[in-house]
Order: structure tokens, then sequence, then C-alpha cells
């Protein structure tokens, strides 16, 4: 699902998903409580480290992140009913900052 997206609905050569839709999924449609942060349709909206990032949560901290500027894919999965939230959000923080660092941007 993050590959599809992250490649605006193409998968390998074949368009399974309309520009049209993925740019409307990806893009803020309601503001969330939390400070800059938005939510589209299925994904979370927000900007880490000057760069935009759209992701799709999980139970117990498994996530589908993608940095479209990086052309970055990162999945992380975690146990059933696990508290690491917290914990996977802090190290992909870091991980965007350090991939951004080495890439020059």
């Amino acid at each position: 699902l993050g590959y599809l997206f992250l490649n605006e609905g193409y998968w390998g050569e074949e368009r399974l998903l309309s520009k049209e839709w993925i740019d409307r999924s990806i893009s803020p449609q309601i503001k969330t409580t939390q400070k800059d942060v938005y939510y589209g349709y299925g994904w979370w909206i927000r900007e880490i480290n000057g760069l935009t990032v759209f992701y799709a949560l999980g139970s117990g901290g498994q996530y589908i992140l993608c940095v479209p500027s990086l052309d970055l894919l990162i999945v992380f999965l975690c146990n059933k009913n696990s508290m690491a939230f917290r914990e996977v959000e802090c190290l992909w923080e870091n991980l965007i900052l350090e991939i951004r660092g080495t890439e020059g941007i």
C-alpha cells in the first residue's frame, strides 16, 4: 500500500489508482488535536525535519511511512497489543533526520 501511494498509484508500469485519488488521500482533510498533524483519507500527514510525510498506523506501533521527497518507504511491524508506538515514532523521526543529512537536503 505504501509503495502504491509513494509511486502515485503505479505498481510497476501499471496504474492501479488515479493520481487525483492519491493526491486527495494524502492531502490534509482534517486538522487533528495534535499540533501540525492532519488526516487525509486513511493517512496521517505532517512535517518532520522540514519534509512532508504521510503515514498509516495500525495497532501497537505498526506503521507505513512515506517520504516522497526522499523516495523513502519505511514499514514497522510490532507485536500485537504492543505499546511501542511512541518508541517507533521517535525512531522514524530520527531516521528521517539521518537520511536527510546524508542526502545533503
